[in-house]
């Protein structure tokens, strides 16, 4: 369900985006349609689902693993003897986020092309996460509350939850990484401010601090290298590098 409609003005007088709240699934509007054509294609280990013929694949993503689950009728097959290669092809960016009150934690920026044949063909999905899993505050706990990038124009005709309604701002809230989501997006001009629905608070111990989910939004631009600010609730601002179209 989106947490701001996209008609409601913000007091800066900018233009709040529909954010969805979505498991991994949201990234098929960047591939083929084709694919999903025939079979049960409801994922059932909330990964990725592809259909080759009368075999359904479901890709899992896991923290350290990827996990590949084959059925056919809806029976589970075990292949056997079968080898497979995962290619990853991203284009990115890891750039670390000093913190006022010591350690650093980092940005991640990702972006994807979309497929020949898919809603998304030939547009650029960009996808963000805040991690201060290993960032420790050596004098206290520091958190980022809000982050801000120029974008440009967002791409505000895909249907990431498939309910026929089109969309600007996705979440991946199940099948990746972290815990915290947006509580709102709102651009003013060509720059969009990204709202934690909790602060991103660093830990007391390395692996105790949080992370973000992945968010992600689309434009029909391809990626640059680009700056964005982080603002932590005391006030401290860092410039850190990140992926847009601007």
């Amino acid at each position: 369900m989106p947490l701001t409609p996209s008609s409601r003005r913000s007091s800066q007088a900018g233009q709040a985006l529909v954010v969805m709240t979505l498991a991994l699934i949201a990234m098929l509007a960047l591939v083929p349609a084709a694919s999903f054509a025939h079979g049960n294609m409801k994922p059932q280990h909330g990964g990725i689902v592809q259909m080759s013929g009368e075999t359904v694949f479901e890709l899992v993503v896991k923290p350290a693993s990827v996990e590949l689950y084959v059925s056919e009728d809806d029976d589970a097959v075990a292949p056997a003897d079968a080898t497979a290669n995962l290619v990853i092809t991203v284009g990115g960016k890891e750039t670390d986020v000093p913190m006022s009150a010591g350690g650093t934690g980092r940005l991640q920026s990702r972006t994807f092309k979309g497929l020949a044949g898919s809603p998304a063909n030939g547009m650029f999905a960009y996808v963000d996460r805040l991690d201060l899993t290993n960032a420790v505050g050596a004098v206290n706990i520091a958190c980022i509350d809000w982050m801000s990038i120029s974008f440009g124009p967002v791409v505000n005709t895909l249907d990431y939850d498939s309910d026929r309604k089109p969309d600007q701002v996705f979440v991946v809230t199940s099948g990746g990484l972290g815990t915290i989501g947006l509580a709102s997006a709102v651009q003013t001009a060509d720059t969009i401010r990204f709202k934690f629905s909790k602060p991103v608070c660093e830990g007391g111990a390395p692996g105790k601090g949080d992370s973000s989910f992945f968010w992600g939004l689309v434009s029909k631009s391809p990626a640059k290298d680009v700056t964005a600010i982080v603002h932590e609730t005391g006030g401290a601002t860092h410039v850190v590098k990140a992926r847009s179209p601007m």
